[in-house]
């Protein structure tokens, strides 16, 4: 009876699952920090304040995360004590009661959220497309401010690429396995030639 190395096998069906697992676990990961800047040290009462936004371009089928720096206009330190709120109005939609989708999301942002406590951090969740007005009101021992922005929140993505590609490793590791043991069977049932 031909022997089928099966470890080859387990071993390339594990990192399968492995790279699953990693890769669902640390999307949410990848959304703290970073992203598209779109405000840079601008003025806003006695703050100098900075926002990313990521993903670059929002979509409905994602949470929008914002992440905010603020620092002092007087000398420029970091300013960690402030209460931030984010809120996000769909354009037009204070005049339309027809639909029955959240067309305002607000939402605080903290050092808390934040893996570098030196900015506040939130994640909004809009369930519209389109332009989004949105208010950044900063609260602190210095006083107050407001910066407003324009977001445009896209259409959902039809193509997750992270099941894409992790439906493309899994079809390589397939291949591999079966290859592995094509091999083994191979030299399995090959003879030494007859002297």
């Amino acid at each position: 009876m031909p022997k089928i190395n099966l470890r080859a096998g387990q071993c390339i069906i594990g990192v399968f699952v492995l790279t699953i697992l990693l890769g669902l676990g640390l999307r949410p990961l990848l959304a703290h920090g970073g992203g598209e800047l779109v405000v840079g040290l601008e003025p806003a009462g006695p703050y100098a304040v900075s926002v990313w936004i990521n993903p670059p371009q929002p979509r409905v089928d994602e949470p929008v995360h914002f992440t905010v720096g603020l620092s002092s206009l007087a000398d420029g330190n970091p300013v960690l004590d402030a209460e931030v709120l984010v809120e996000m109005q769909l354009v037009g939609a204070e005049t339309d009661a027809s639909t029955s989708l959240n067309t305002s999301v607000t939402a605080a942002a903290t050092t808390a959220q934040s893996t570098n406590k030196l900015f506040y951090e939130t994640d909004l969740d809009v369930e519209s497309i389109g332009t989004y007005n949105t208010t950044i009101n900063i609260q602190g021992v210095q006083g107050q401010g407001d910066i407003s922005i324009s977001v445009l929140v896209a259409e959902a993505n039809p193509i997750n690429w992270l099941w894409v590609g992790l439906l493309g490793l899994g079809v390589a590791l397939i291949f591999v396995y079966f290859q592995a043991r094509r091999q083994t069977v191979t030299l399995i049932h090959t003879k030494p030639a007859d002297k």
